[in-house]
């Protein structure tokens, strides 16, 4: 009977002694909050996959030594991999986790409250397209710039021209401002037209779309929305300086030829700016 229990303790201080865990918590590094239901992977000889529990705790019971790599991923927060070496001695983590969460970028516009606001703290359904003629998608037109804003819907019966549609309206109920001047006026009809087209895209600074409630500010022309462009403005400088541009595109797909040349004059007390394009769409 002793010779029996002998045994028994032998190989329950050998199991224990063998045995071996991995466990930790892991957090939030700004908060120190503990994170629910984050995946944690063991990955080494085996394959191991574990949750988070409420207190931000998990465990891998008796892992073979050897070497793992400890992974811990949660949506909203950086990936986090640790390499582990395992040797006989329990491994006790304490994981910080960094928010990947960031602020979303701030932009000053005009055309939503007719005054320079910065676009985080308006509440209004506002896009801006910058530099349209130097973006990836080089717009012949610049109705053709406004392809890509959510809401905007560009109607084209030929290449040189396009109605944008907002809020699925346009014509008269969508208005059109350059540099804050009106372009709407009388002879606006309902439905589409090309009035768009007549500004030249190598002009064009940038360009912001309000989606709908610009008629509370603007109008009854504005039931759809406003689209504001910005042409590109002179700068005065310390000394008197003459600068230019020419640009040229051919594009045989597109049945494109167009061509522009800018030039501008810059002095201390007096500055202007000029752009003379032509084009062809066949």
């Amino acid at each position: 009977m002793k010779k029996q229990l002998f045994t028994f303790i032998f190989i329950a201080s050998f199991l224990s002694l063998s045995a071996q865990n991995i466990r930790g918590r892991i957090f939030d590094l700004a908060t120190e909050d503990y994170l629910i239901g984050a995946t944690v992977t063991l990955e080494g000889q085996v394959l191991k996959e574990t949750l988070t529990d409420q207190r931000g705790e998990f465990s891998f019971t008796d892992p073979a030594p050897g070497k793992y790599i400890l992974k811990v991923s949660l949506i909203g927060f950086q990936p986090y991999q640790k390499e582990l070496e395992i040797n006989g001695h329990d491994i006790v983590l304490e994981i910080p986790l960094q928010s990947s969460i960031k602020n979303l970028p701030e932009v000053q516009v005009v055309s939503a409250s007719r005054r320079r606001t910065s676009s985080v703290t308006l509440p209004y359904a506002l896009s801006v397209v910058n530099q349209p003629s130097q973006s990836a998608n080089m717009p012949r037109s610049t109705p053709e710039a406004l392809n890509g804003v959510p809401g905007v819907f560009v109607q084209k019966t030929n290449h040189g021209g396009g109605s944008p549609f907002i809020r699925g309206l346009t014509g008269n109920q969508t208005l059109i401002l350059v540099d804050g001047i009106r372009m709407n006026n009388s002879t606006f009809r309902y439905g589409p037209n090309q009035y768009l087209n007549t500004i030249d895209p190598f002009s064009v600074e940038k360009i912001e779309v309000l989606r709908g409630s610009g008629s509370v500010q603007y109008g009854s022309d504005a039931l759809g929305g406003v689209i504001q462009v910005f042409t590109k403005e002179p700068v005065f400088s310390y000394q008197k300086q003459f600068g230019g541009s020419v640009n040229a595109r051919y594009w045989s797909g597109n049945m494109e030829k167009s061509g522009s040349g800018e030039f501008g004059f810059s002095s201390p007390k007096l500055a202007f700016s000029g752009i003379v394009s032509a084009k062809d769409f066949g």
